[in-house]
């Protein structure tokens, strides 16, 4: 296993709807992503685990998480994700 894709980390189960994946570099890499954490729209990053920590961080008691982002980064963040997109 190479690591837990950022398309199926869901956790919290309560609070976590709406993922979506904005990009994910792969393994060993990180990930974003927009959500709805309760009612509110955030984003979320992580690190993509590896072969030998599939996992990736964060993540609780060994449940892949998201770290989320304060509201006042979001719009930089994404400016500069799509510019990554856009050179790859």
């Amino acid at each position: 296993m190479g690591y837990i894709t950022p398309d199926t980390v869901l956790s919290p189960k309560a609070l976590i709807s709406d993922l979506s994946v904005v990009y994910d570099g792969g393994i060993e890499e990180w990930s974003l992503a927009e959500m709805k954490w309760g009612s509110e729209e955030v984003l979320g990053i992580r690190w993509n685990g590896s072969s030998d920590s599939p996992i990736g961080n964060p993540q609780s008691r060994g449940i892949a998480t998201w770290f989320i982002l304060p509201s006042a980064l979001n719009e930089a963040i994404l400016v500069k994700v799509n510019e990554i997109k856009e050179s790859a």
